[in-house]
């Protein structure tokens, strides 16, 4: 999705009559929040035994492009989350027809999220985290 707007501060003062300038540091810029591209795969397997018990597996990945945050004002950079991707492992298991067990990890790959600041002498990074491994264990019984 390739995203376009452009900024005029000279409209934005006279809809606001004159109660909010803004000196933004490019005229034109693509929308908050939007990726160029988004991709959502996911890869599944399920096998059902006898006695109504079965297995499902699914691995999952999902990935966003760079992604505006901000737009950059008084000179400086817009803020940019750059692209990351996250892997997520399911297990589902029917033991009888009413017992089931399930097992769920997210964000194996435990990518780094960064989001910097695009100046014209190069990206400065803002802050970067990891946000860490998930596990989950479930049981469930169906009446």
């Amino acid at each position: 999705m390739k995203t376009h707007q452009d900024i005029d501060a000279e409209k934005v003062r006279n809809e606001t009559d004159g109660r909010l300038n803004i000196n933004t540091t490019d005229s034109s810029s693509g929308f908050t929040g939007a990726s160029d591209l988004i991709l959502n795969a996911d890869l599944s397997y399920t096998k059902n035994f006898k006695n109504d018990s079965g297995i499902m597996a699914t691995l999952a990945y999902n990935h966003y492009s760079d992604k505006l945050y901000a737009i950059g004002n008084e000179g400086k950079g817009n803020l940019v989350d750059k692209a990351m991707g996250s892997l997520d492992l399911i297990l589902k298991t029917k033991l009888t027809k009413s017992f089931g067990i399930d097992f769920g990890a997210r964000n194996l790959l435990n990518p780094e999220f960064k989001r910097v600041q695009e100046n014209a002498g190069g990206d400065v990074l803002v802050f970067n985290y990891k946000k860490g491994l998930t596990f989950g264990l479930g049981m469930n019984y169906q009446f």
